[in-house]
């Protein structure tokens, strides 16, 4: 049985600018809009 081509899809993705979050003494460094709002809105504080 012939084997197909394996394809490499690489994305091209835009740099965003990360935001670091911390809460209780854990910090996070995100760049994913929908994740900074989901740990902004679990009581995570962005730190400046």
């Amino acid at each position: 049985m012939p084997r197909k081509k394996s394809e490499e899809v690489v994305e091209s993705v835009a740099v965003r600018n990360s935001v670091t979050l911390s809460k209780n003494g854990v910090t996070f460094e995100l760049s994913n809009p929908i994740m900074i709002s989901a740990f902004k809105n679990q009581g995570y504080e962005v730190e400046e």
